[in-house]
């Protein structure tokens, strides 16, 4: 028996060694194909560039076609081209890191002129029954429909005719970055305070009322007085708990806070019954500061501490706000209207608005 285990033993034990090799060459074909996708990416990308400086340069639009299965030119001049695949996909990343909100919300695309989405302004009802039991018919929910409209937004960065002729400038990546930074600006300051009126809905334009969820409207938002007008109260910190706690558990899970960095440097002195401060300092720049707990977004649209401003929000952003997008940037080249530069007339069309209004709660300096 011992010579019988010791023979199984010698096949078993060169098995394993194959097994663990075999291991170790799929992990190293996995990095290795890893490494191939960067670098095919990065290729990709260098030749997306390329073809929006020549078309900056020439104002060809046969210069943007980098691969001809994956992209056509429009044959309408007028409302200009769409640029490369991945010069839009890099506008997009920089416009994210510019805008909280399109960190935060939900971003979806459509090719309508108006994304309809279906919304449910009031729960189920649902009751227990036996085996044998009859099963009357429960109330339904209200079901509405949210309409966001697409809103065409515009940039216009021009650029000196030398500039552009200097092969040694990156003009693509300098188009990028100002379309990027200009479109996010815009966006953001609508995310929070558009009226709706060709711009996106921001979640400071719809009603903002003190009624609990229980009792409250579908289409409005709640806020939580501090107690005290323009100002915290002397217990600081309770406001803020009362505002955590009154958003419902399910929507605390993927919660964050939204607040411009005036007001920021305000409660991040605040301590608690222990004299501990409040909130966590992170020097990471990838990973967020928390306030009891949970991570602060910084957006300076969001408005300073005063008497009856909103200027903390709490909440789960991805299901309390919709972010639409419509097409791709599309590129107008523009060399006859101002001498001597370059204009590129750069448009998009993109929508926005609150959505489901329990989602987000916000802190109101007042008295009540």
């Amino acid at each position: 028996l011992r010579a019988e285990n010791e023979r199984i033993g010698s096949r078993v034990i060169p098995a394993a060694a194959r097994n663990g090799g075999i291991a170790s060459e799929t992990a190293a074909g996995g990095q290795r194909r890893a490494v191939a996708s960067a670098e095919d990416r990065a290729e990709r990308r260098e030749r997306h560039e390329a073809a929006l400086a020549s078309f900056m340069r020439s104002g060809n639009p046969e210069d943007l076609v980098v691969e001809r299965a994956s992209h056509s030119v429009d044959n309408d001049p007028s409302g200009g081209y769409l640029a490369p695949m991945d010069v839009n996909f890099t506008i997009m990343q920089m416009q994210r890191d510019v805008s909280p909100m399109r960190r935060l919300a939900r971003v979806v695309p459509t090719s309508a002129d108006a994304y309809a989405h279906p919304v449910s302004k009031g729960g189920t009802e649902a009751g227990w029954v036996a085996e044998k039991d009859d099963r009357p018919e429960t109330e339904g929910p209200e079901l509405g429909l949210l309409t966001i409209p697409s809103n065409e937004l515009y940039a216009q960065p021009a650029a000196t005719q030398k500039l552009i002729d200097d092969a040694r400038s990156n003009v693509a990546v300098w188009l990028e970055s100002e379309i990027a930074t200009t479109f996010a600006e815009k966006e953001g300051a609508a995310y929070i305070s558009g009226d709706g009126n060709g711009k996106p809905m921001g979640i400071l334009s719809i009603p903002i009322v003190a009624e609990r969820d229980s009792a409250r409207a579908w289409g409005k938002f709640e806020y939580i007085p501090t107690g005290s007008s323009g100002a915290f109260p002397t217990a600081k910190v309770e406001p803020l708990v009362d505002l955590v706690f009154r958003l419902k558990a399910g929507y605390r899970r993927n919660a964050r806070w939204l607040m411009n960095s005036t007001t920021a440097a305000t409660i991040a002195k605040f301590k608690d019954e222990n004299d501990n401060l409040i909130w966590r300092q992170s020097f990471d720049a990838a990973t967020p500061s928390t306030l009891l707990g949970y991570p602060v977004e910084f957006d300076e649209n969001m408005p300073d501490i005063g008497a009856d401003a909103h200027a903390v929000a709490f909440g789960d952003f991805q299901r309390g706000y919709i972010i639409t997008d419509r097409m791709d940037v599309r590129l107008l080249r523009d060399p006859y209207t101002k001498k001597g530069f370059v204009l590129f007339y750069a448009t998009k069309r993109v929508g926005g608005s609150p959505d489901d209004t329990q989602a987000i709660k916000f802190l109101k300096f007042s008295a009540s």
